[in-house]
Parts: structure tokens; C-alpha cells; sequence
């Protein structure tokens, strides 16, 4: 069976706006794969963030930035770390995020 043009045209705007309303991201293989990517890095650079401010005193907190999954999050984390000068500071920094991560 085939649609009419104006019937098709209808449809897709129809899901396009179902998809808009329920914010259902579309995202590729590709596209998950290197984001998948950019969380390990950036997991990679926490690590050796906080390795190199606090020492192995920091280990705690490596682990809790193992936990964040959305890459915005870990970015976020990343940014503030660098100017973190204690580990009380850099726990707030994850206290924060892990607040935002639950939602």
C-alpha cells in the first residue's frame, strides 16, 4: 500500500513531533561508540587528575567518577577538579554531580 505524498508528509511530521515531545534522541552506532569512547578518556583524565592532586588518598574519588556515565557530567567534573586544591573541595565537586547524574 502506498501513502499519498501529502498522507507520508503528514506522518513523518507527526513522529517527528512524538520524538520532539518525548525527546527521544536518535543516535547511531557510530555516534554511540564514540561516546562511549569519551567517557573512558575522560575517565582516564579524572584519574590521573585527582592522582596527581591528592595522591593515593584520592582513590575514593576516582572510583565515584567511574560511576558518572553522561559525558557532560564527566566534562563538568574534569573542569572543576583542575581547580579543586583539597579532596574536601574535589568531594563536593562529586557530591554536586552525583546529585545531578540521579536525574
Amino acid at each position: 500500500m502506498e501513502m499519498s505524498e501529502e498522507a507520508e508528509a503528514e506522518l513523518h511530521e507527526e513522529i517527528k513531533s512524538t520524538e520532539e515531545t518525548m525527546q527521544m534522541p536518535h543516535i547511531t552506532t557510530a555516534e554511540r561508540i564514540g561516546i562511549n569512547k569519551g567517557v573512558k578518556s575522560i575517565h582516564r583524565v579524572i584519574a590521573t587528575l585527582i592522582k596527581m592532586k591528592f595522591g593515593e588518598s584520592g582513590l575514593p574519588l576516582t572510583e565515584r567518577a567511574q560511576k558518572v556515565q553522561r559525558l557532560e557530567l564527566l566534562e563538568k567534573v574534569a573542569e572543576q577538579l583542575m581547580f579543586a586544591q583539597t579532596a574536601s573541595e574535589a568531594e563536593k565537586i562529586f557530591n554536586e554531580i552525583e546529585v545531578s547524574n540521579s536525574h
